[in-house]
């Protein structure tokens, strides 16, 4: 849960930073920060998901997950057409760099980040830690809590003490 933050952190000040950018260097970094952000959450989601769905909904929430992006990027298409004023047929570079697209319609195209930027992390904090991450780190009790919220006492039970045993197998082994 701590590295999604982490994530959501990364691109607030990402969009931040790109729609402040004075020069292309600044533009450039902006955009690897942000490349950084997208990698974090696309591994790290993924991996959330697998560790805290019950096995019969793990699928649907991955498929949930990859819907949610698809959205997202038909969302960001929508605004950005939004934030744009049309070009006139035959505008040169120079007329384009002039208008108010190349003036500011892009930087406002990089800040509308931030909004789905700040949701990320805002409902972050709603997230609970990892049942598993829970268990292995000794926090029975509260992987217990999260795993009954998740599936009712019983799935709590059975699943803890699959964590359990594993457990106790690499322990043996190692």
């Amino acid at each position: 849960r701590k590295i999604i933050l982490v994530s959501a952190v990364i691109f607030a000040v990402g969009a931040l930073w790109s729609g402040l950018a004075t020069d292309l260097t600044s533009l450039v970094f902006s955009r690897l920060f942000l490349g950084i952000a997208i990698g974090v959450a696309s591994f790290t989601v993924p991996l959330y998901i697998a560790e805290i769905a019950p096995a019969h909904l793990r699928g649907r929430f991955v498929s949930i997950n990859q819907l949610t992006v698809v959205l997202g990027i038909l969302t960001s298409q929508i605004v950005n057409w939004q934030i744009a004023e049309p070009v006139a047929l035959g505008a040169t570079h120079e007329m384009i760099r002039e208008s108010w697209n190349g003036q500011m319609g892009w930087r406002w195209m990089f800040w509308a980040m931030t909004v789905p930027a700040a949701l990320f992390f805002v409902f972050s904090f709603i997230l609970p830690e990892s049942p598993r991450w829970l268990a292995f780190s000794g926090k029975r009790e509260a992987a217990l809590k999260v795993f009954t919220r998740m599936g009712g006492k019983e799935y709590a039970v059975t699943e803890l003490a699959a964590i359990e045993a594993a457990s106790a197998c690499q322990t043996q082994e190692g």
